[in-house]
C-alpha cells in the first residue's frame, strides 16, 4: 500500500497590529501552528530569509506541515531540531 503525503503551507498567525508595532517581541517569534515531529530544519541563526522561505517541517498524523517565514529578515535563533516534537504555540525560531 502506497502512502501518500500531503504538504501544506500554514501561516503562523499574528496578533492584530503587531507587525506594525516594533516594540511588541511577539511579532519576532514564529510558532508552531500544531502538535508534531520536527523533520527537517533547512535555517540556522544569522541567516536572511525572504517571505514564505521554509523554516520548518513538521509532521504530524503521516501529513507534512511547511512552515514559511511570516516576514522578511535576519534569524536570531533556531529553538528546534530535526527529531523533535513540538507542541501548539512552540516556539519554532526567533527573528532579529
Amino acid at each position: 500500500a502506497a502512502t501518500t503525503i500531503q504538504s501544506v503551507v500554514l501561516r503562523t498567525p499574528h496578533k492584530p497590529g503587531s507587525a506594525l508595532d516594533p516594540d511588541n517581541h511577539e511579532a519576532k517569534l514564529c510558532r508552531s501552528p500544531l502538535a508534531g515531529i520536527v523533520v527537517q530544519v533547512p535555517v540556522a541563526p544569522g541567516q536572511y530569509l525572504q517571505v514564505n522561505d521554509l523554516m520548518v517541517l513538521l509532521e504530524a498524523m503521516k501529513m507534512e506541515t511547511a512552515v514559511t517565514a511570516p516576514v522578511e529578515g535576519k534569524l536570531k535563533s533556531v529553538n528546534v531540531a530535526p527529531g523533535e516534537s513540538v507542541k501548539v504555540n512552540q516556539v519554532l525560531v526567533e527573528f532579529d
